[in-house]
């Protein structure tokens, strides 16, 4: 059974005068498994969990559900940070791969991650 992915973006900074009007992206999927869970990340990296049944990782949602810390996700254990996201604050990004790690700033959050099969 196949399925549509829908993501949203909009990107606004009155003082920069940035203003990009909401783009939406449509992708059509042919996977049928998705996971979602919130882990807790302490200071240390470590790895995200990943449901075996997902083979071709398509999209990911991450929540930041800390209310002070920020949360550092890598595509490599302990080393160069693609995204970090400050308290409360949320990420969706097409996935190239599903071995991601992540890394509290001072004390452990509580990171939602939602992950779609291509």
């Amino acid at each position: 059974m196949s399925g549509e992915i829908s993501a949203t973006a909009k990107l606004v900074d009155s003082a920069l005068d940035v203003c990009h009007e909401p783009a939406t992206q449509s992708i059509d999927r042919s996977g049928t498994e998705m996971i979602g869970y919130v882990q807790s990340i302490g200071t240390a990296n470590e790895a995200l969990a990943v449901n075996s049944d997902i083979v071709t990782v398509g999209w990911g949602y991450f929540e930041n559900l800390d209310a002070t810390n920020f949360v550092q996700l890598a595509t490599q254990d302990d080393t160069v940070y693609f995204a970090k996201l400050l308290a409360g604050e949320k990420f969706i990004i097409p996935l190239g791969t599903a071995t991601l790690y992540a890394k509290a700033d001072t004390a452990a959050v509580r990171l939602r991650v939602t992950m779609l099969e291509r």
